[in-house]
C-alpha cells in the first residue's frame, strides 16, 4: 500500500481498514472520501432513488464505492477508468457533490465534506487521461488493405 494517498475528512478508520482488506488486494490506494451514493433503481415499472452511505475509493486500477452492510457484509460498485466519460463536482452549502458518467452507468455521490470532491475530481481526471493515453499508445497499427491489394 502506498502511504501517500488523499484521506478525506471524517473517514472512519475502521471502515477504511475493512475496505482495504476486502476490496483492494494488490492495488495501490490513491484517495478515499466519505459520501452518500444516489442511484436510480427500476423495479416493477417504477423508478426509485436509493441512497447508501460509504467510501469512494480511488486506486491505481479502478474507482470503487464501498458500502458496508449492517451485519458485517459489504457491497461495492466498481468503475474502471477506461469506461469513465466525464467527471464533475459541485459545491453546495452543506457539502460537495461528485458526478461520474461512465459508459454503463452514472454515479452521483452527495454529502461529501467540503473540499474533498475537488481533490478527488483532479485525481480521477489524471487517472482517466493516463488510461486513455496508454490505450491510444498500445493500439495496433492499422493495415492498409488497398495497398496490399495493389501488390
Amino acid at each position: 500500500m502506498d502511504p501517500e494517498f488523499y484521506l478525506g475528512t471524517r473517514v472512519v478508520q475502521k471502515t477504511l481498514d475493512q475496505a482495504k482488506s476486502r476490496v483492494l488486494g494488490d492495488e495501490n490506494l490513491l484517495g478515499v472520501i466519505r459520501g452518500i451514493l444516489y442511484r436510480t433503481v427500476t423495479s416493477r415499472k417504477r423508478e426509485k432513488v436509493v441512497r447508501r452511505g460509504g467510501l469512494l475509493i480511488l486506486t491505481n486500477k479502478r474507482l470503487v464505492f464501498y458500502i458496508p452492510e449492517l451485519l458485517g457484509g459489504f457491497d461495492q460498485i466498481t468503475v474502471p477508468y477506461d469506461q469513465i466519460n466525464t467527471v464533475s463536482s459541485h459545491t453546495g452549502w452543506v457539502g460537495d457533490q461528485l458526478t461520474i458518467h461512465a459508459s454503463s452507468q452514472s454515479v452521483d455521490v452527495h454529502s461529501i465534506p467540503k473540499g474533498d470532491a475537488g481533490h478527488m475530481v483532479q485525481l480521477i481526471r489524471d487517472k482517466v487521461a493516463e488510461s486513455k493515453a496508454s490505450v491510444s499508445v498500445a493500439a495496433p497499427p492499422q493495415i492498409d488493405i488497398v495497398a496490399q491489394l495493389k501488390n
